[in-house]
């Protein structure tokens, strides 16, 4: 007994400095996560540093990735993690000092030396001449935890040109609460400023009315004209389908698809016609949604809707000195049914330009929102092949997202990407 109590007295009297010399240091992980919100692939190693570790060495457009793991002791440590492609490179920094972590920056243009303030912080970098916004925050640094980077690249559309130039936006807003759209809202609000500066707006399931009705009205103030809903009797729901321009619309006309199958039956699903005037020039601009899926029933209704579209056009008998454009959600996977798509564009007398952005318009392995394992392209803009030929045409899926609080770590403002078309004409 005497024994157990001179062995307690001793762990009371040692002391405090000996006692914290003789203990293991702690030791924490923390993971430097970054997200390339660019549309170039990003090559990465460490430059400086000796507890760390590097993840990945290459980081694909639009996509998020666990970057390096920071082992930190009560050593002191210096890490420079470097990232680059072929136009620029930039340093993400981070400072261990008695095994707290500090972080920041380090580029051309910008500099943040290593700093301990979790928040989100924003600032704006030059990139081979583009601008840039990096945002970075810190979660649990007590615990290990992790630094976010995310690098976006602002949007380079172009202002709207003469009258022989036109430039149109598709976008499915994913506004369909009652079929699981998450955060309406918040993604919305962002929306505005992201459809700013087109010639003409084709938007897809705008379906929630209070929501949907707030954006339009929002963007009523650069758009002057709004196509009509469209619905059919029998019907649960309308077609989610708008047509937007700053223009004089001298025509607008619809059809109502009688194809259909399932439960996307409950929809109006159809398709919008305007006859746009931009300063003398004619557009005559088709939107529409079609039927989702690609089982074997459910491609013969999409087919089917399309070959409705088609005969719609061409009873517009449309003078061949004016130019047709056709947009929207058409379901038409071409990445898995690339014979879809083909068949699209002969039932339709139309061709697809080039894409020039991203490879897939709904990517479960980079949109937050977008349902797994779905890889798919069903998102496009379309020039009629029996009219008007344009000089030049071009097609970009972009992704439109936001580095607001109310989105950090999720991005997307819907589980489709963008689809936007640029198109020029022979001058009169």
């Amino acid at each position: 007994m005497l024994r157990k109590i001179t062995i307690l007295l001793g762990l009371f009297i040692f002391p405090p400095a000996l006692w914290a010399m003789s203990q293991v240091p702690v030791e924490r992980h923390t993971i430097i996560q970054f997200t390339n919100s660019t549309p170039h692939t990003l090559s990465t190693y460490i430059a400086t540093g000796n507890n760390v570790e590097l993840l990945t060495t290459q980081i694909m457009p639009l996509s998020t990735v666990a970057l390096a793991d920071i082992t930190r002791t009560a050593t002191d440590d210096d890490i420079t993690l470097t990232l680059s492609n072929a136009e620029y490179s930039f340093n993400l920094t981070q400072r261990v000092t008695n095994s707290e972590l500090a972080f920041g920056i380090d580029s051309e243009t910008v500099t943040i030396e290593p700093q301990t303030d979790s928040a989100i912080q924003r600032v704006e970098l030059q990139l081979a001449d583009k601008t840039n916004t990096l945002a970075f925050n810190s979660e649990k640094l007590s615990k290990g935890g992790k630094v976010n980077y995310v690098l976006q690249l602002q949007d380079q559309k172009p202002t709207i040109g003469a009258g022989n130039e036109f430039s149109l936006l598709s976008y499915n807003i994913w506004a369909t609460t009652i079929f699981g759209s998450k955060k309406v809202d918040t993604r919305l609000t962002e929306m505005p400023a992201i459809m700013s500066g087109y010639d003409a707006l084709v938007l897809t399931e705008v379906f929630d009315p209070i929501r949907t009705n707030k954006l339009l009205k929002q963007l009523s103030k650069e758009y002057s004209f709004t196509s009509s809903e469209i619905f059919k009797l029998g019907k649960i729901m309308q077609s989610g389908t708008r047509i937007l321009t700053p223009w004089l619309v001298e025509v607008e006309k619809s059809l109502k698809y009688s194809n259909c199958n399932g439960i996307q039956c409950a929809a109006t699903r159809g398709v919008i016609y305007t006859r746009i005037n931009k300063q003398g020039y004619i557009y005559h601009v088709f939107a529409t949604h079609t039927q989702s899926s690609d089982d074997d029933v459910n491609r013969s209704a999409r087919l089917a809707q399309l070959e409705e579209m088609g005969e719609f056009i061409r009873q517009q008998n449309i003078p061949e000195d004016e130019a047709v454009i056709l947009a929207g959600d058409f379901n038409v996977n071409k990445i898995g049914l690339p014979g879809d798509r083909d068949l699209m564009t002969i039932i339709l007398n139309a061709s697809e330009p080039e894409n020039k952005g991203h490879n897939l318009s709904f990517d479960s392995n980079t949109n937050h929102w977008a349902e797994k394992p779905y890889l798919e392209y069903l998102d496009y803009t379309l020039t009629g092949n029996d009219n008007l030929q344009p000089l030049s045409a071009s097609q970009e899926i972009f992704a439109p997202r936001a580095l607001t609080e109310s989105l950090w770590g999720i991005w997307d403002l819907s589980d489709h990407y963008a689809a936007r078309g640029y198109f020029t004409y022979p001058s009169k």
